[in-house]
């Protein structure tokens, strides 16, 4: 596709710049739009309508919100694991095991240094990618934690006989 360039003289040049980035984050394979077929407003005159239109964007399923479900959730930061470019090429189980077992270790060294923030972090970290990997692999987390969780209902206290 060849690039419109086409400019409105009498647009700022800095809010031009600040539509552009606006555009890019909203439509970021679409380089024929431009800002002025998008928002041909008059100098000094941000583009309000577009910042809107992200702003409600951001809103939407592509971000995790308090009332994500957690296959939502997998989703979400799956395709996001996918669009930094984490999977250009399949990945193997063996090694999304690792990536969450450093997260352990991240979280574990976090604990014994009493950083409380990174230890959230680190954990946040740990649950992003089971998350990733479940959906990956085609596991619905949701349901095997219910069918995990329903078979604890029926172990008995201590279980195993285990010191810990």
């Amino acid at each position: 596709m060849s690039r419109n360039t086409t400019r409105n003289p009498t647009r700022n040049p800095e809010i031009l710049k600040e539509d552009q980035e606006v555009i890019r984050l909203i439509f970021p394979n679409s380089y024929s739009i431009t800002q002025e077929q998008l928002c041909p407003y008059e100098l000094g005159q941000p583009c309000q309508m577009i910042k809107l239109q992200f702003e409600q964007l951001t809103e939407s399923p592509s971000r995790i919100t308090d009332q994500a479900t957690l296959k939502q959730m997998q989703t979400i930061v799956h395709n996001l694991a996918v669009e930094k470019g984490w999977y250009q090429q399949p990945r193997q189980v063996p090694e999304l095991l690792l990536l969450l077992h450093s997260e352990i270790s991240e979280a574990c060294e976090a604990y014994r240094k009493d950083d409380k923030e990174n230890f959230k972090e680190e954990l946040a970290d740990l649950a992003i990618r089971l998350l990733d990997m479940c959906e990956y692999l085609g596991i619905e987390l949701t349901k095997e934690i219910q069918k995990k969780h329903k078979f604890n209902l029926t172990r008995p206290f201590r279980h195993g006989n285990k010191k810990i």
